[in-house]
């Protein structure tokens, strides 16, 4: 599958899930509003995509209950 040009070249491969290309890791709220969204190259694990995403909720300073 083809990607736009403006988009990052940052890809991967997860051998775990067969996956080449990229990866959403993103958050939501107890009403189901997504909060932050981060785009990783497929080859980063999910609990360090995890990790990034939340940071980011963090920084923002989105309280999350």
């Amino acid at each position: 599958m083809e990607t736009a040009t403006m988009i990052s070249i940052d890809v991967g491969y997860d051998a775990g899930k067969k996956i080449h290309g990229r990866k959403q890791h993103l958050s939501v709220d107890l009403l189901g509003l997504v909060l932050p969204v981060l785009v990783t190259s497929a080859s980063l694990p999910e609990r360090e995509g995890a990790k990034k995403v939340l940071n980011r909720v963090h920084d923002t300073g989105n309280p999350i209950k």
